[in-house]
């Protein structure tokens, strides 16, 4: 009786490597065919979807410099106006503002973006420094309009001195109108 439980638990045994070895080929011979994976991982279902397309599963993650920009305001007895842009790709308004260079401070990003945009090269001292939605802005108080005349027509498409008011009927970015919600 010893000898037979011996001899199974060594068949038993050798069963065993064998179908360890078979699962450890079978796992590399999957890892050397990503083609096989790409396919399966294509055809899950995904909240109705049918798979992922190829940009998707090909997309590289990179990380944008972040966006500095203006807030120009001038406060008359009654009113309060903002200095907004158009952007060409969008359509949106926005207050004047962009993407940092690498090595470049915000407040020369801002400085340089709000010259691009409005044609404002002198401003006064920042009175504010305000992260608002995706932008992080200077805001400037100053004295009486400024005429908005843009450098850059291939972003920007239009200029305006707007109240908040007026942004209400206005096709505004996400970062103006949480502002406006924030003035309300």
């Amino acid at each position: 009786m010893i000898e037979q439980q011996k001899t199974q638990q060594h068949n038993f045994s050798q069963y065993f490597i064998k179908q360890s070895n078979y699962v450890k080929q079978s796992k590399q011979k999957r890892l050397n065919q990503p083609h096989i994976a790409t396919t399966a991982f294509n055809s899950l279902s995904f909240r109705g979807q049918r798979g992922y397309s190829n940009d998707i599963l090909n997309k590289v993650s990179t990380k944008r410099a972040p966006t500095y920009g203006a807030i120009l305001r001038i406060n008359t007895d009654d009113t309060q106006l903002y200095a907004l842009v158009q952007g060409r790709y969008t359509g949106k308004w926005s207050f004047p503002k962009g993407h940092a260079n690498e090595g470049e401070l915000p407040i020369e990003c801002t400085m340089r973006e709000v010259g691009e945009e409005t044609g404002i090269d002198k401003l006064p001292n920042p009175t504010n420094y305000l992260k608002v939605g995706y932008g992080h802005y200077y805001v400037f108080n100053l004295k009486e309009p400024i005429p908005l005349i843009p450098r850059d027509k291939k972003e920007i498409i239009d200029t305006k001195w707007v109240t908040l008011e007026e942004m209400d009927n206005m096709k505004v970015n996400a970062d103006v109108s949480m502002y406006r919600k924030m003035c309300v």
